[in-house]
């Protein structure tokens, strides 16, 4: 692993590559992979973690990074304004003919004494190759995005993850060509979860629903995904989300036996 990008394996053998193996050159995973900011009344802090963190899993094709308890302090004075209680990521960057690309992020974080601005950010994962609108036509093929959120009262008058931006705007945001904030958007999800005192709340949006998947009209070199939020003071919220960038499986599959023969002629 070097220093700024997740480099992808060496090109497979063709029987490898036709027994359903990851397409080799599939793709690179940005130096920093979660991001997460806080700002309140109690300043404002950051905390970010990099790609040398994660880990592959051949057994699941995944490259997948965790991080327990860590206090957000103050970016000038040091003093914890925010806690991060648990984050998780998993990205498949090397995709097969029946499995996307995809962005897995989750959290678990408590705010801070006073309303409690949150900004979450995930890795940027880049195509080796774009993929053109042709390869990303749904039903089978193009993009899909689910996101559960959830808010627990800790102090005895009520809960409230809201989503920051415009009205409607959904907590969680899928991108692609640009990294979040930048980039297009794919789909906003969950604007607003409530819990009364004592109580926790939820609320789960699927885009689209069932198994199928949207087209997406125009050809994307990458993906990302991030949340941004207010969180009541005091109380805890938390989140699992999954991105995913599906090309269409038949031609994929023709891609990945192209590179590879391409790969034998050299």
């Amino acid at each position: 692993m070097v220093a700024h990008l997740v480099r992808t394996r060496s090109l497979l053998p063709l029987g490898v590559v036709l027994a359903g193996a990851a397409l080799a050159g599939a793709g690179t995973i940005s130096n920093t992979i979660f991001r997460i900011d806080a700002t309140n009344g109690e300043g404002s802090g950051h905390l970010e973690f990099y790609a040398n963190e994660l880990e592959y899993h051949a057994y699941n094709n995944k490259w997948e990074w965790s991080k327990g308890f860590t206090e957000i302090e103050d970016d000038i004075t040091g003093e914890p304004i925010a806690l991060l209680d648990q984050a998780t990521l998993s990205i498949t960057r090397d995709p097969t003919p029946s499995s996307p690309y995809r962005i897995d992020l989750g959290f678990a974080l408590h705010a801070g004494l006073s309303s409690t601005l949150f900004s979450i950010k995930s890795a940027l994962l880049t195509f080796s190759t774009p993929l053109p609108p042709g390869m990303l036509q749904g039903p089978a093929a193009g993009g899909k995005a689910n996101a559960s959120l959830g808010v627990t009262d800790e102090n005895g008058n009520g809960a409230q993850l809201l989503a920051d931006g415009p009205v409607g705007t959904g907590a969680y945001r899928a991108r692609y060509n640009g990294w979040y904030p930048a980039g297009i958007s794919f789909v906003t999800l969950v604007n607003l979860v409530q819990a009364g005192p004592g109580s926790s709340g939820g609320a789960t949006q699927n885009y689209p629903g069932g198994l199928s998947y949207v087209s997406i009209d125009t050809t994307v070199a990458d993906m990302s995904a991030g949340l941004g939020f207010t969180l009541t003071p005091g109380d805890s919220g938390s989140g699992t989300t999954s991105y995913r960038i599906m090309p269409e499986p038949a031609a994929f599959a023709c891609l990945v036996v192209g590179v590879a023969l391409f790969a034998r002629r050299r």
